[in-house]
């Protein structure tokens, strides 16, 4: 949690931010076995492929989450622009938030900070 609010604060205090860490709760499926090592250390970008995945919608999640158990994460997006370099490429000439992919009925991020998230509620199902 510590590394999280150091995160936190860090975010908001760029400039870009101006003292908005610009942050919300959203859903994290995790495979099986991986809640115990969320909830023991955190995240870990190195096993999604150098990104963690959150979505605004939990239906979304599930679909990662075979075991049953999902979490809500405290994330904290930090800038949103017109133009920036994200996981992935870079946004020219379109709104997007630092790392928001996806679309439809769900906004999707990817984050490669793991101290960006802090997993807040561990939900079963």
């Amino acid at each position: 949690p510590f590394a999280a609010e150091a995160r936190r604060q860090q975010v908001a205090t760029s400039a870009a931010n101006g003292g908005n860490a610009n942050e919300d709760y959203f859903w994290h499926g995790s495979r099986t076995n991986a809640d115990n090592a969320i909830k023991q250390g955190g995240f870990n970008a190195s096993f999604g492929g150098g990104v963690i995945w959150v979505s605004t919608n939990s239906r979304y999640s599930t679909s990662f989450a075979p075991h049953k158990v999902m979490f809500l994460v405290r994330t904290t997006l930090g800038h949103i622009g017109t133009d920036s370099t994200h996981v992935g490429g870079t946004s020219t000439g379109h709104q997007r938030k630092d790392d928001r992919v996806g679309g439809g009925s769900d906004s999707r991020y990817t984050l490669s900070n793991a101290q960006q998230l802090y997993p807040a509620y561990q939900v079963g199902f």
